[in-house]
């Protein structure tokens, strides 16, 4: 996409920039320069606009490559991570860019190279103007600036085109951005407000009998406790097995839930399992049909069960069974690996303290540490690679937007001059040409989102692991995000461009071109 932009900024640059050097053209042709001196004139000065680029780019591409390479190495916990990118990638990274620019400047360059130099040294022949849509239509706009701007904007369709698609895009990047954080925060919701309801999960060292329970209601600062029972086990379906931990839960459990990712919550069934639908899919597996149960502890007990149903759950491949069913098919008592603890706020470091001196005690988690964990890792993560983007796309906007205001400024001084010397305030011709950008804008403001929602959609489907499976979200607050980017950038550009007219010589501009 940003490739493609920048093809389309050196189109309209160097077809205006042929249009303005018609004279210069011809008088170099008539002094002996051939049709492909010229061309390769306006090809080097294309690659010297991507030399410059490419140059900032490489220094860019490693500051970030080393930032990331320090994140990677601390999240995965790498003794050591050196950046240190190939040679043939910087070739790779000049080449590309050197395609893209000639390809931009192909066109007006074949144009500069075809002109003769007797026409050229004329005057550009004005446009053949016809009956615009408006007209046919018989449409009535008593506003003399806005029937400026249509039928400008008509006779010049693919220009406009062109604007509305890289502000489209710039729209679209910031739409998937910010929808990528959305998806992040719901499955942080599902996953730590709405499934995993305790406040402290205790994991004891190995299996302890239901006589525990009474001494964990006695812990200081807990409030109400339910306990679990974690098994490993190596699940098979025909000839395809995956390992993963069976966790038993009470029926009536209120602190860890199954729910989907539409919130709904799935109900333990008395008999069979529960699992995830990663876990489903990964074992081709079915509501209804039996898979291979082989406890990986213990006396390694195998067994046939059941799959009572399914829960779409983001995160994880789960397998839940009810905690007296497991008890049974382990054929233990009321056995259990840990309990989920509620915990009164004002005692917990009591109730930590105690944990620690208890030896039977093996792994105590804390939900709030855990959740405060994964948002930073989610945070530092993204963040980088999702902030570049957004700032590219704010680029595009702003340099789509003051590209095609400038240009337009470029080709219509003249007749902007003629409206100042008619009457019109500079106000009033500042509007007219920034009116065009800002129609440009509210067209691509809609398809904007919705390629948005369409590129979030598809990449909730195609970014779907054995570790997570990503939600379609999109919030009304990602819609306004990029809604202020193009806001911000039309602005900056109306600026800009605002001055250049506070600037513009009459006098000069008014003159004959002959």
């Amino acid at each position: 996409i940003f490739l493609l932009v920048a093809a389309m900024l050196v189109h309209l640059s160097f077809t205006r920039l042929v249009s303005m050097q018609r004279a210069e053209i011809a008088v170099i042709k008539a002094f002996g320069f051939t049709s492909r001196q010229v061309a390769m004139h306006y090809v080097q000065f294309s690659l010297l606009i991507a030399s410059i680029g490419y140059l900032l780019g490489c220094v860019v591409g490693w500051a970030f490559g080393i930032r990331l390479a320090k994140l990677y190495a601390e999240f995965y916990r790498f003794p050591i991570l050196i950046y240190r990118p190939e040679l043939r990638i910087f070739l790779w990274a000049g080449l590309i860019c050197a395609i893209t620019a000639v390809a931009g400047a192909l066109a007006p360059v074949l144009h500069a190279a075809a002109l003769p130099p007797a026409e050229a040294m004329r005057p550009e022949s004005p446009q053949q103007f016809r009956p615009t849509l408006m007209d046919r239509l018989n449409v009535r706009i008593r506003s003399a600036a806005l029937r400026m701007m249509f039928r400008n904007l008509e006779r010049r369709p693919w220009r406009a085109l062109a604007s509305a698609f890289a502000i489209c895009t710039a729209i679209m990047i910031v739409v998937v951005a910010f929808g990528m954080f959305d998806s992040l925060d719901r499955i942080m919701q599902i996953q730590f407000r709405d499934a995993q309801r305790e406040d402290v999960t205790v994991t004891f060292n190995e299996v302890r009998s239901a006589g525990v329970r009474k001494k964990l209601a006695h812990l200081p600062g807990v409030i109400s406790f339910e306990p679990f029972r974690a098994v490993p086990v190596r699940l098979r379906f025909e000839h395809r097995s995956h390992k993963t931990s069976l966790l038993g839960l009470t029926r009536d459990s209120r602190m860890r839930l199954m729910i989907n990712q539409q919130g709904r919550q799935a109900l333990m069934p008395p008999d069979g399992l529960v699992l995830s639908t990663t876990l489903a899919e990964l074992l081709h597996v079915t509501p209804g049909e039996s898979v291979q149960v082989e406890v990986l502890e213990g006396r390694r007990l195998v067994r046939n069960l059941p799959v009572a149903a399914l829960v779409d759950e983001p995160l994880g491949t789960s397998a839940y069974m009810e905690l007296p069913a497991l008890n049974r098919l382990l054929q233990e008592g009321g056995s259990i690996s840990g309990a989920f603890l509620q915990v009164d706020a004002a005692k917990r470091q009591v109730l930590y303290q105690r944990l620690k001196t208890l030896p039977a005690v093996g792994a105590v988690s804390v939900k709030n540490t855990t959740v405060d964990s994964f948002r930073e890792t989610i945070n530092r993560s993204m963040a980088l690679s999702l902030g570049t983007l957004i700032i590219f796309a704010a680029i595009i906007a702003a340099g789509m937007i003051y590209n095609g205001a400038r240009i337009a400024l470029s080709e219509r001084a003249r007749e902007l001059a003629t409206l100042r010397i008619l009457g019109f305030t500079r106000q009033e011709i500042t509007s007219i040409l920034l009116g065009e950008q800002a129609l440009i804008t509210l067209v691509a403001l809609p398809f904007g989102f919705l390629a948005g929602y369409g590129l979030s959609a598809l990449l909730a489907a195609r970014l779907q692991t054995a570790l997570y499976r990503l939600p379609l979200v999109v919030r009304p607050t990602s819609y306004a995000w990029a809604f202020l980017m193009v806001l911000f950038s039309a602005i900056l550009s109306g600026v800009l461009v605002g001055r250049r007219i506070a600037h513009l010589d009459m006098i000069s501009v008014l003159k004959s071109r002959e």
